[in-house]
């Protein structure tokens, strides 16, 4: 059954903007890369000491030592099961082969070491670059899509990729309405 589904699901040719059609898997995922880059990617902004300094001066906020003491509070191991406890169990893979579900299931095994690695990522502040890995898929928009811009990337993070996404996103939420102007 999955296997039948992962090959409905497989792009088997594209069309280019020449009306040219592309069907081997290498060239298609070439052609996939150079739209997306092109379509994502750009020259970073590069901001002068000066630049920089206009841009704090449009908002009055200014975090106060409480504010910033909440902010840098190490996570309970309760923080960080909660996290995974939340996540939807019956997602995708993601590069690294593993679901929430597994981890709920099997927590009392890895809880631990799941605890102490997402901390150590809050203290020393580098993240596994396994852990930073991201597959991408490609959905399509509509029916018969056999053009690039006919399908849509989603990106595939690994569960503890999300866990310290989302513990990040939960500790800043209520802070957010202070810092961000109603104008």
């Amino acid at each position: 059954m999955m296997a039948l589904r992962r090959a409905a699901n497989q792009i088997h040719y594209l069309i280019d903007e020449g009306g040219i059609k592309i069907e081997r898997s290498e060239d298609i995922e070439n052609h996939c890369v150079v739209y997306f880059a092109e379509m994502l990617g750009g020259q970073p902004n590069i901001l002068s000491r000066r630049e920089r300094y206009k841009i704090t001066r449009l908002t009055k906020f200014r975090c106060y030592l409480e504010i910033k003491e909440m902010l840098v509070a190490p996570f309970t191991p309760q923080d960080i099961k909660a996290e995974i406890l939340a996540l939807p169990g019956n997602k995708t893979l993601g590069p690294d082969g593993f679901t929430a579900e597994f981890f709920r299931r099997s927590w009392n095994v890895v809880g631990e070491d799941v605890v102490k690695a997402v901390q150590e990522f809050f203290c020393k502040g580098r993240l596994l670059k396994q852990w930073n890995a991201t597959a991408i898929s490609l959905i399509p928009k509509k029916e018969g899509a056999d053009k690039v811009k006919d399908f849509r990337p989603i990106s595939l993070c690994n569960v503890i990729y999300k866990v310290i996404s989302k513990l990040i996103a939960r500790r800043i939420q209520d802070i957010l309405p202070l810092m961000i102007s109603n104008t």
